[in-house]
């Protein structure tokens, strides 16, 4: 058996994730007495893949450092007042691992991923992964997954089920090019080694945010939908109990919600209907239309845009604008002195928003990537 590698302690003790736990501790100070937690209470081992990618695991120095899965991790460790030890593994040896003994914890996996779902339990879901269809500039826009032209070659993620796609692999109308991590999938599609791929939005957004998606075009088409679990090993010494209440605890007491906003934005997903004319519409260029600073796309359309006052319209002006409220009002306040410019017409949820693009073909706004269904087109998210 291959020895386990384990990542410098150091590299774990990290104030944020102290944070984290802080509340954590409080709430499970009866849940999890010491001497329910383990026979040997020394330490949590968990599992990091080697191949894990922000904003899962942030790497630093070649040993990871930060991100969603390890501040989860802190905080169920500090929470049970066991020493974090984790394991970097390959993926596909996490299972053998598991088996033999090695870990207690194993958190980003879910049932449909796990070679061998019975060695463990499971805990609730605790995060959705949208699995999202991205393409090369050069590309073939589509809306729906389903409309991808037979042949094509379609990046995945080695292991990875993908719900709307995997009929068409079997079948052989679609080819699937499997690499071992999102960054060399993304980069495959940039150097056009594969036109499209599949990638999950929290990885996506990550990846916009740094401003590393050149030769990607800026649609987007649903695929499908994961989910993120956490599983100890039913022969692991740690109790059993006092796991899935720290994972509970760290879910219901809204932690879980804090440490993903740290590293995610929501999903949201600027929207027009299947039967608008536009495909994709950079950053920039949505920034000016709703900014007032231009009334048209460069082939010519002027489309009419929305503005949803539900809780989506903040994310929208950080993500998508980069700017306050109060410096859209102000803008055009500017604007509509003399009559020159009419504002985005404003609708009072993203409900109301994703009927009238239903019924408006020349009209642009933005909703949850959530509602998004067959009717809309995703011509751009954040």
């Amino acid at each position: 058996m291959k020895p386990t590698t384990r990542l410098t302690p150091k590299s774990f003790i990290a104030a944020a994730g102290k944070r984290a736990a802080r509340w954590l501790g409080v709430a499970l100070a009866f849940a999890a007495p010491l001497d329910a937690v383990a026979a040997d209470p020394a330490r949590l081992r968990v599992a990091i893949a080697a191949n894990a990618q922000p904003p899962f695991v942030v790497w630093a120095d070649a040993q990871a450092s930060r991100g969603i899965d390890l501040e989860i991790y802190r905080a169920i460790a500090e929470a049970l007042r066991l020493k974090l030890d984790p394991q970097l593994l390959p993926r596909p040896r996490i299972d053998a691992a598991a088996a033999a003994g090695e870990l207690d914890l194993i958190c980003h996996t879910s049932p449909n991923l796990s070679r061998d779902a019975a060695l463990y339990r499971w805990s609730a879901s605790l995060l959705e992964l949208p699995d999202l269809l991205v393409g090369h500039t050069s590309a073939s826009p589509v809306d729906q997954a389903e409309q991808l032209a037979r042949g094509s070659v379609v990046g995945t993620l080695l292991g990875n089920p993908y719900a709307r796609l995997d009929a068409r692999f079997a079948d052989g109308s679609l080819q699937r090019d499997d690499v071992i991590s999102e960054d060399r999938l993304l980069k495959k599609i940039q150097l056009l080694r594969h036109p499209y791929g599949v990638l999950n939005q929290q990885s996506l957004s990550w990846v916009a945010e740094n401003g590393e998606l050149s030769g990607i075009a800026p649609w987007r088409a649903p695929v499908g939908l994961n989910n993120y679990h956490c599983a100890w090993p039913k022969n692991s010494p740690v109790n059993g109990q006092a796991l899935l209440d720290a994972v509970e605890a760290l879910r219901g007491s809204g932690g879980l919600s804090q440490i993903v906003a740290r590293y995610t934005r929501p999903a949201l997903a600027v929207v027009v209907s299947n039967r608008s004319a536009i495909q994709g519409i950079e950053r920039d260029t949505l920034a000016d239309l709703f900014m007032g600073r231009r009334q048209a796309l460069a082939g010519g359309a002027a489309p009419n845009l929305l503005m949803s006052a539900g809780p989506e319209r903040d994310q929208f002006f950080s993500a998508v604008l980069r700017k306050a409220p109060a410096e859209y009002r102000t803008a055009w306040s500017a604007q509509q002195f003399g009559g020159r410019l009419r504002p985005p017409l404003e609708l009072r949820d993203a409900e109301s928003v994703r009927g009238h693009l239903q019924r408006h073909p020349e009209a642009l706004g933005f909703v949850p990537l959530a509602l998004v269904d067959a009717s809309l087109r995703i011509v751009y998210m954040p």
